[in-house]
């Protein structure tokens, strides 16, 4: 099993391992790496950099490559709640400790 450690999303103060094989693109497999989410979906389904770009426009892509946002159109980063990986903080609602958690992941395994 591949863990990655983050902050404890509550409390910010102790670390928990976390099992990484949760946090995968649901249309490709590809894990250990960013994901995205849709905007305001009820039903999450996660992405990564490689199936949300076949689904943007260049325009929007350009600008994530550039660093001048996180998001890709209507993708927000999937950034996880906890260590169980199933749930998300709101696009505004992510602390310091679980956005770092998901810059320090590669974009792409490739």
């Amino acid at each position: 099993m591949f863990t990655i450690r983050i902050m404890d999303s509550i409390t910010e103060s102790a670390a928990h391992p976390v099992d990484m094989s949760k946090y995968t693109c649901h249309k490709c497999g590809r894990g250990g790496i960013r994901l995205w989410r849709e905007y305001m979906r009820f039903v999450v389904e996660l992405r990564c950099y490689v199936c949300v770009q076949s689904k943007e426009s260049a325009e929007k892509v350009a600008r994530y490559l550039k660093g001048e946002t996180d998001q890709i159109g209507w993708w927000i980063p999937a950034v996880p709640m906890d260590e169980k990986m199933d749930s998300y903080w709101g696009y505004t609602a992510a602390p310091r400790s679980g956005v770092d958690f998901w810059k320090r992941l590669p974009n792409d395994p490739y």
